[in-house]
C-alpha cells in the first residue's frame, strides 16, 4: 500500500504538466455539458456557459480538490514553497549569502559530529570477529583494575584453556630523536600473537613474529596505520 502511494506520488510529480492539462480538459467538458443542458431549456449559448461556470465555481478550487484526490497536492505545495524561497533569496543577496554560510556551517558540523560518532561508537573495529575480543585486567587488593606483569602474562598464555589465544598489549610512549629535538610518540608494546588473533596483516613489510618475543631478541618497531578491515600499512 505504501509502495503504491509512493508510485502515485512519483507519477504525479513526473507527469505534472499532463495532469494539469487533463484536469483543465475535464473541467471544460463538464462546463460544456452543463451549458448544453441549459441551452436546451431555452438559454442563449453565452448565457448558458456563464451560468454553467458559476455553478461549477472557481477553477482554482476545482483543481485543488483534484490534486488532493490524486495525492499530489503536497508536491505542488513543496514546489511552490521552493520557488517562493528562491525568489526571496534572489531579491536579498546579502541575506542569501548569510543563509548559505549558516547552512554550510550547520551541515559541516553535523557531518563532522556523525563521522566521529560513527567511527568511535557505531562502526565495528577493523578486526576479524570483534565481538569475540575481550580486554582482561588483573585484580589486586590495592587496585581492582591493573595490568598483568610479564611473568603473569606468560603463565596465563601457556596454561589458559578458556580462550583461543592471549596477547599482551601495553601503552608505550617513547621519545625519538634524529638530528632535531626529541619527539614524543604514542604507541603500544604488543606480543607477536596479537596480529594473528586480530587477523591483521601488513600491507607493506611484516608484522611481529614469534622470534621477536624471545628474550634477548633485537627490538622491532612497527609503524602502522589502520586502513580497513584486516589490513594495515606498516614497515
Amino acid at each position: 500500500m505504501i509502495a503504491a502511494y509512493l508510485r502515485s506520488m512519483a507519477r504525479r510529480f513526473l507527469r505534472r504538466a499532463q495532469n494539469e492539462r487533463e484536469m483543465h480538459e475535464e473541467l471544460e467538458s463538464h462546463v460544456q455539458l452543463r451549458a448544453d443542458a441549459l441551452e436546451r431549456v431555452g438559454l442563449e449559448r453565452a448565457e448558458a456557459e456563464r451560468r454553467a461556470r458559476i455553478e461549477f465555481g472557481s477553477h482554482v478550487r476545482f483543481k485543488e480538490e483534484c490534486r488532493e484526490a490524486l495525492a499530489g497536492n503536497a508536491i505542488d505545495q513543496a514546489v511552490q514553497d521552493v520557488r517562493f524561497s528562491l525568489r526571496s533569496l534572489r531579491k536579498s543577496p546579502g541575506f542569501s549569502l548569510v543563509a548559505v554560510i549558516t547552512l554550510a556551517l550547520g551541515i559541516g558540523a553535523t557531518v563532522a559530529t556523525f563521522s566521529v560518532v560513527n567511527t568511535v561508537l557505531l562502526r565495528p573495529f577493523a578486526f576479524s570477529h570483534p565481538e569475540k575480543l575481550l580486554w582482561i585486567y588483573s585484580q589486586r587488593s590495592d587496585n581492582p583494575r591493573t595490568n598483568f606483569s610479564l611473568p603473569e602474562y606468560c603463565d596465563y598464555r601457556d596454561q589458559t584453556t578458556s580462550f583461543a589465544g592471549l596477547a599482551g598489549v601495553a601503552s608505550f610512549n617513547p621519545s625519538f630523536a634524529d638530528s632535531g629535538p626529541p619527539e614524543r610518540v604514542q604507541g603500544v608494546r604488543m606480543s607477536a600473537s596479537a596480529f594473528a588473533m586480530l587477523a591483521v596483516r601488513a600491507f607493506v613489510g611484516r608484522t611481529l613474529i614469534a622470534e621477536d618475543d624471545r628474550n634477548g631478541a633485537r627490538g622491532v618497531v612497527l609503524t602502522a596505520t589502520v586502513c580497513g578491515r584486516g589490513a594495515m600499512h606498516g614497515t
